[in-house]
């Protein structure tokens, strides 16, 4: 297929707890210089953000990246993360 063809790539990108979006900004960058769509959020459980919110926010909140992600051109899409625990 051509380039055209292939559908890009969206990639939601879900740091771990006490973390934030900056500690997956270099994984962002590459992934945006291959091409790649990529939403770099700040979840709920990060170092800015109140750690004790319900799950529902953070579903919303991947959701919501998700469907950006869509708006934006993504025919596939991606959930990444890690955890250090």
């Amino acid at each position: 297929p051509t380039a055209a063809q292939v559908p890009r790539v969206g990639v939601v990108l879900l740091h771990g707890a006490a973390a934030r979006s900056d500690s997956m900004a270099g994984l962002a960058g590459k992934l945006r210089s291959q091409g790649h769509l990529v939403a770099n959020l700040d979840m709920p459980w990060s170092s800015e953000v109140h750690h004790r919110v319900p799950l529902e926010s953070a579903e919303r909140q991947v959701l919501a990246g998700l469907q950006d992600l869509r708006r934006r051109g993504a025919g596939k899409l991606v959930l990444a993360g890690f955890s250090k625990g």
